[in-house]
């Protein structure tokens, strides 16, 4: 296993310009378990609902406790994080690993999403540049759009902004709010 973690691989030196949260967070000797505070919105269609359902993915709400823990490990050679997310009862999971060039896989069973990141003012910007089911790559126009967004907020807390959208359908959830580190 390398002792970088794919935040830090990927943004290379610009890593150690992150707010310190920022880099607490998504080093491999940060904490790993985070707790915090959520509002969830999205769309209500039953397409919209139906997508959330099948992903585990939160329904809208004002308020919610929010958990997140970030395993590492290796498995062939390759680096991985394992996030566990929970928002109030509601709990889903994704795989991120390394991937060629300027991105990673963040995997939700057999759906992959290739995640750009970028240094951002504020902190790093996430779009999805790619997605696939297994091993066969999608049109990328047909790919949910991520208007994601990491940053350090006046009180020192790890923000996260994160807004997912279907072509055609619209909005699929947008949640936003903070974490902080969890004592073990």
């Amino acid at each position: 296993m390398t002792d970088r973690s794919i935040y830090q691989t990927k943004l290379g030196t610009k890593f150690n310009q992150l707010p310190t949260i920022l880099q607490n967070f998504h080093s491999l000797d940060g904490p790993k378990h985070w707790r915090g505070q959520a509002s969830i919105s999205g769309g209500q269609g039953i397409i919209t609902r139906s997508v959330r359902w099948l992903f585990g993915f939160p329904a809208p709400t004002d308020e919610v406790q929010v958990d997140v823990k970030v395993v590492n490990g290796a498995k062939s050679g390759v680096s991985f994080e394992r996030w566990q997310r929970v928002f109030g009862n509601k709990s889903f999971h994704s795989v991120l690993s390394h991937e060629k060039n300027d991105g990673f896989i963040e995997r939700f069973g057999i759906l992959g999403f290739k995640i750009g990141i970028d240094f951002h003012d504020q902190g790093i910007i996430m779009p999805v540049i790619g997605w696939k089911i297994g091993p066969i790559p999608l049109p990328l126009c047909l790919a949910p759009q991520s208007e994601t967004l990491e940053f350090q907020d006046n009180q020192g807390r790890f923000r996260f902004d994160v807004k997912v959208s279907l072509p055609i359908i619209g909005l699929l959830m947008h949640y936003q709010g903070w974490l902080e580190p969890e004592a073990e």
